[in-house]
């Protein structure tokens, strides 16, 4: 074969490899002289690290340089009754450790280097006490003197101190800390041989805290410990607290952040499969906070003692994104607490200004009953505290559409999910959900408070390639009841094929559903309860206006025997456009009754209200306005019945003997039953009753003649009246210049007064 010599190729990979990190490769570990620390190792890749100075309980090391080759070691050999290794690095180099740290008895490990800390895919753990390992350039102790990673060698001799550790100092430009490690397969069979990574012991503290930080496909999995990841900016302090064998982080004086990462599969998981010990707690503090790549943050129990909790903490954000594959199996990326047994599950608490759950990733609190189990252990809570936004979106190919939910599937309680925020964006297929299912556990609650609004959009297609709704739901499908739903916003919309629901499709009941806003717009969208046993199910609306388009519902349906719930909806306007319906409907049960108070309903010929049941009672609408008051328009009538022939003065002249006779009303039944009906015009009396017009005549001139002027003829307002032979009144004009006559007796005043 003719083979040429080409100098670019040589050149080429000559330069790659200088430029390999021979550090990773072979690694090392030296003191740096400041104290006598002494480093051990007979083929430069397992070290033995004895002295160091002892003061009281703490031991101090001081490296130049801390790294361990792949599948190296670095054992601290020091004594048992030792509290605290604390090891810092001030040479220039990053820590890499692809290899094992131990020590001996239940100390401590410290290992500060601030230049960075990167654990490789074989790194691992053998300490008895918990781990700090920060980029921090200093240990700050509770009697106010420090360990400084940035002192030179040839200073003086730190001043070390008896005093317990109580905080991390940061310097200016923190480096990053990285953990890959997917070091020892699991022997649990329920893990299927899940890499462990970094572990301590049960109620011990792993901690990362550092510039960024980033777990990049590697595990952190105490069992029953707890897990502390931090990220912080610039010269920040970070305290620490002690716990019951470990140690809690206080980030309440940092002001700047950086990011915390776990992608590409990456585990924390506190899990104790000890079913008599609990998991260990979780805390996230961080600039932005991203889970992605079907990564997770996971506490599980399996017997009586409660499982841990997870709490995540961003100045900016807390964004979960996507799917992956670990071990082979394709899961999303996700947070969840999750109890087995008796003992309950814990709670998980997000704190940020924005939250992002998108491309099928979720947030769950669950709890699970195995075949043959009498669970009773409840699910975890689920608090968001969002100050802007909260959104959930989107769906990858081969999993359910993103979603929060606390459920039950066992016979403990579901946990309460609540979230705070100022805007809800749910699209997509995304779901928010509180469930009860297979057993007799009831079912979460869920309440949103929105300042600005809430919104759910559209649709997406689920794990069964089926289309299902963007939707905010409480349900039930087993014994257990559903809780409530309750919906505080400004704004509410509902559209494109989007609902908000209750439902009890099991032998439990529905939840009820409460909305209060400001307006509520529903576009193609839906505000529904389905129930099938039970009297609950029920919706009610406290909404300014309200607006129903494009084959929009408000809808209670009750199948079987249970009674359909009740829709009471108190608005200012409300409009039903478009083929929009408001119904109550059951098949056998009683149907639900519909309350509507409104000063404004407005409905196209398609839309309408309804209340019905196909084989049982109807249930009744009411619509009303609360401006209508009922009583405008009527007198008050006396209490008591009178004798009426006491009431009828005989007299037909009113003015003879000075009394009279007065009619109050608007129209309506006539005083003289033989009298024709009039309307509601009141007729003025303008005759003149002086005593100067009755002296000029007693009686009307029954002869009085009318006068009809040549056309035009004026209309003249009546200012007299007079009989005719026959005895009827009739209205005259009287000439304006003329006195009207003073009444006088009618000539069959006698008889009539008889018939009196």
């Amino acid at each position: 074969m003719n083979t040429r010599f080409r100098p670019w190729l040589w050149l080429a990979a000559t330069i790659s490899l200088c430029l390999l990190p021979i550090g990773v490769a072979q690694g090392q570990i030296n003191s740096d002289g400041s104290l006598s620390t002494n480093v051990n190792s007979v083929d430069n890749a397992n070290f033995t690290i004895d002295g160091g100075n002892r003061v009281g309980g703490n031991l101090f090391h001081s490296f130049g340089e801390f790294s361990v080759p792949t599948g190296g070691s670095a054992i601290f050999n020091n004594a048992t009754d030792v509290s605290n290794i604390i090891g810092r690095v001030t040479g220039d180099s990053i820590s890499n450790i692809d290899g094992l740290l131990a020590a001996n008895g239940a100390a401590n490990l410290f290992l500060l280097n601030p230049n960075g800390i990167i654990f490789g895919a074989n790194s691992s753990l053998n300490i008895g006490g918990s781990l700090i390992s920060s980029t921090a350039e200093a240990i700050v102790f509770a009697d106010g003197t420090n360990y400084s990673a940035r002192a030179a060698a040839s200073q003086e001799p730190p001043l070390l101190t008896v005093s317990v550790p109580m905080g991390l100092q940061f310097g200016a430009d923190p480096g990053a800390i990285v953990n890959r490690s997917i070091a020892n397969p699991s022997p649990n069979p329920l893990l299927a041989g899940r890499p462990m990574g970094l572990q301590v012991e049960s109620g011990r503290t792993l901690a990362l805290v550092g510039g960024e930080v980033g777990l990049e496909g590697g595990n952190i999995t105490p069992e029953g410990g707890r897990v502390e990841l931090g990220s912080v900016g610039d010269n920040s302090l970070v305290r620490l607290n002690t716990t019951n064998g470990g140690f809690a982080l206080d980030y309440a004086g940092v002001e700047n952040f950086q990011d915390v990462r776990l992608s590409q599969g990456a585990i924390v998981d506190v899990t104790d499969f000890n079913p008599l010990a609990g998991s260990g707690d979780v805390r996230v503090q961080g600039r932005q906070i991203i889970v992605s790549g079907g990564s997770q943050i996971a506490s599980f129990t399996t017997g009586p003692a409660s499982s841990g909790s997870i709490e995540l903490r961003a100045r900016e954000s807390v964004e979960l994104i996507g799917t992956g594959t670990r071990q082979g199996f394709p899961l999303p990326s996700n947070l969840t607490t999750t109890t087995i047994g008796d003992g309950d599950a814990g709670d998980i608490s997000i704190t940020t200004k924005r939250l992002i759950v998108r491309d099928s990733a979720g947030i769950f609190t669950s709890s699970v009953q195995l075949p043959m189990q009498n669970s009773l252990g409840r699910a975890g809570n689920l608090r968001i505290m969002a100050s802007e936004l909260v959104e959930l979106r989107g769906s990858n190919p081969g999993f359910d559409p993103s979603r929060l939910s606390v459920e039950t599937r066992s016979n403990g309680a579901a946990g309460e999910l609540q979230i705070t925020t100022r805007r809800l964006v749910i699209e997509d297929g995304a779901e928010v959900t509180a469930a009860t299912s297979e057993a007799a556990g009831r079912g979460g609650t869920i309440e949103i408070l929105a300042s600005e609004s809430v919104e759910l959009r559209g649709t997406g297609v689920n794990l069964q390639g089926e289309v299902v709704p963007s939707r905010l739901t409480a349900r039930s499908e087993g014994a257990g009841d559903a809780g409530n739903l309750t919906v505080t916003t400004n704004a509410l919309t509902v559209r494109d094929g989007a609902e908000i629901g209750v439902s009890g499709t099991g032998t439990g009941a529905a939840g009820n559903l409460e909305v209060q806003a400001s307006r509520a717009s529903l576009d193609n969208g839906r505000l529904r309860s389905e129930t099938t046993a039970g009297d609950r199910g029920s919706i009610e609306l406290n909404v300014g206006d309200i607006l129903l388009r494009r084959n929009s519902s408000i809808t209670t349906e009750a199948t079987g025997t249970a009674s359909g719930g009740n829709i009471a909806i108190d608005t200012t306007t409300l409009a039903a456009l478009e083929n929009s319906d408001i119904t109550a409907n059951a098949i056998l049960g009683s149907g639900g009754n519909i309350f509507i108070r409104t000063r404004g309903l407005f409905l196209s010929p398609e839309s309408e209200i309804t209340a019905s049941s196909q084989f049982g009672v109807s249930g009744t609408v009411e619509i009303v306005n609360p401006e209508t008051d009922q009583a405008s328009g009527l007198l008050e009538l006396p209490e008591n019945v009178e004798d009426l022939t006491n009431q009828v003065g005989a007299i037909c002249a009113a003015r003879k003997e000075e009394s009279s006779f007065i009619v109050t009303g608007r129209g309506g039944i006539p005083e003289d039953p033989r009298s024709t009906l009039r309307g509601r015009v009141i007729w003025r009396d303008l005759q003149d009753f002086s005593e100067e017009s009755q002296q000029t005549s007693n009686s009307f001139p029954l002869n009085a003649k009318v006068v009809v002027p040549h056309p035009p003829t004026p209309l003249v307002e009546a200012t007299g009246w007079v009989v005719d032979s026959e005895g009827n009144v009739e209205l005259v004009a009287m000439d304006r210049h003329q006195t009207a006559p003073a009444l006088s007796e009618h000539p069959d005043c006698d008889r009539l007064r008889q018939s009196i």
